[in-house]
């Protein structure tokens, strides 16, 4: 039996030879039995119990059923695809970098550059060839079945009896004729009564030439490789979990956006250059975060995002890529304020989020004289690419993802294709975290509520009345982001009135409170969302 198979990519006709040669005998096998077999007292019922067999180049499962029984075959050059050029000729540009990064045991981000910038393409695929099945027309009963590998001689043998008649078959593999054999033997002449037939489930014709059974077929132009495959029911099942995510998160409603950092210290929104670290100085020992934790169950709030780096550049947690954070030996302060955050806010039972501020080349375009960082020294725009300046913050991104495991949700500020593709952000988080929510908010004004990440998000603006996209909402409780001084908050009535519009458009209403210099929430805003608190429950 022959088999011809045109792989359309080559757009050649390709022929591998397959011989199945069936040996026809009236005598039973008398062979001496090997000492190193592996043997079974059924046929198999899946490929994992069938015996292989193979030559180098061919290969077979052998199921050795009796009625029907079933040799699945594959050839080695049966391929999908095409001959084709892999090689990645931009990949050695990113070595010295990749090597940089290990030596400064940064294998996180050495690894995320390696598979952005050195792999090659996708293999393509290796295709089940068909299937020779063997049926049996004698019934009767069936006893003294065996099945059985003789290790020594590579020789499967499948022995059985029919009221009473023995029937014997070999299966082996041979190298130097390029081909499987079967033989079958019968106890009894007049026995031997069977029929061969060939399949595949490749695309295929059979055809019958004289003494030759003969299989036709295409392998596919392209086939996804299994492994990519995984990834892509893998991303199909977080895709439906993140659907699941999404309706959970528009249940929480009302959140606590907490605007506390460098800019708190320097009486500014957006803080220049790199303030001294001894600048950020709450004035005590802890700031008194189950304060602002308490404040937010009082006000009916289920969530809170804190800025643990903003415009300044300045990191509220202990970052293994910078000493621009709180663990500075400048800073007084001298405790992971992202930690105390976490804990305080779900010992109470509320969700936690943290807000990162990406370096947009906007900062660049509408600096007017100013100076804004956004980034740490160690990745300080003045001296790093926009590629460098990438990377940096997906490795400090994935540091927080990894240290705080509690973090339901990344608030991205200035996060836009600019930075990261709208098909690439969502993959990048998930592949740290694979339940994890992120929004992002444009750097555009005119964008901000244009789908991009999980979350939608617009800036004291409303979403439009048939908004259907799952959304947040944020507005000032006082008349600014960070503390700028006292301020006198909006009434009870008017955050009320914010959180039904926020609602009633798909959206959930992340509402500001910025924390003294001390970390005191105003004590008027305390009040004030008390009775908001209290509204919400009648």
């Amino acid at each position: 039996m022959y088999h011809h198979w045109n792989n359309q990519n080559t757009m050649r006709l390709t022929i591998f030879s397959l011989l199945v040669t069936l040996f026809i005998s009236c005598v039973t096998d008398k062979s001496k039995s090997s000492k190193s077999e592996i043997w079974f007292d059924q046929p198999a019922k899946s490929w994992n119990e069938a015996i292989p067999i193979g030559n180098g180049a061919l290969g077979g499962m052998v199921y050795g059923g009796i009625e029907s029984d079933t040799i699945k075959i594959n050839e080695e050059t049966l391929w999908s695809g095409g001959p084709r050029n892999l090689q990645n000729y931009e990949a050695i540009k990113h070595l010295p970098e990749i090597r940089k990064l290990l030596f400064e045991d940064k294998t996180t981000e050495a690894q995320m550059l390696i598979d952005s910038t050195m792999l090659g393409p996708y293999n393509e695929c290796y295709m089940p060839m068909g299937d020779l099945v063997i049926t049996e027309n004698d019934n009767g009963a069936v006893t003294d079945y065996k099945r059985q590998l003789d290790l020594n001689q590579s020789i499967v043998t499948v022995d059985y009896s029919i009221d009473g008649v023995k029937y014997h078959k070999e299966v082996f593999a041979s190298f130097p004729d390029k081909a499987i054999v079967v033989k079958l033997s019968v106890g009894k002449p007049g026995k031997l009564n069977f029929s061969a037939s060939l399949s595949s489930l490749l695309r295929n014709q059979v055809e019958v030439s004289g003494n030759q059974l003969i299989l036709k077929g295409n392998t596919p132009k392209h086939a996804f490789p299994h492994y990519q495959g995984k990834n892509i029911r893998f991303m199909k099942r977080v895709m439906e979990s993140d659907q699941l995510l999404k309706s959970d998160f528009l249940k929480l409603k009302f959140g606590m956006f907490i605007h506390y950092n460098m800019a708190t210290y320097k009486n500014a929104q957006w803080v220049e250059g790199y303030p001294d670290p001894s600048e950020f100085n709450p004035g005590v020992e802890t700031i008194d975060t189950d304060a602002w934790a308490e404040t937010a169950v009082a006000a009916g709030m289920k969530y809170a995002v804190l800025t643990v780096k903003h415009v300044g550049g300045f990191c509220l947690w202990d970052s293994k890529y910078t000493t621009y954070d709180v663990m500075h030996p400048d800073c007084p302060y001298q405790k992971d304020l992202v930690a105390q955050f976490v804990k305080s806010f779900t010992d109470r039972g509320l969700k936690v989020g943290l807000y990162y501020c990406w370096r947009h080349p906007g900062f660049d375009a509408n600096k007017q004289n100013k100076e804004f960082k956004v980034l740490p020294p160690e990745c300080d725009p003045a001296t790093h690419s926009l590629e460098e300046q990438i990377e940096f913050q997906k490795a400090q991104i994935a540091e927080l993802l990894t240290k705080y495991p509690d973090v339901f949700y990344i608030w991205n500020d200035a996060l836009d294709p600019e930075i990261m593709e709208a098909e690439a952000i969502i993959p990048f988080f998930k592949s740290i975290r694979p339940g994890i929510l992120t929004s992002a908010n444009w750097w555009d004004w005119s964008k901000k509520g244009t789908p991009y990440a999980d979350i939608a998000v617009t800036e004291m603006r409303h979403f439009p009345e048939n908004n259907g996209i799952v959304g947040e909402t944020c507005w000032m409780l006082e008349d600014k982001w960070f503390w700028n001084g006292d301020t006198e908050p909006k009434s009870a009535a008017t955050v009320i009135g914010l959180l039904k519009k926020v609602n009633s458009r798909n959206a959930n209403l992340l509402f500001n409170v910025g924390p003294d210099k001390n970390g005191e929430i105003l004590e008027p805003s305390v009040k004030i969302l008390k009775e908001v608190g209290e509204l919400i429950k009648k």
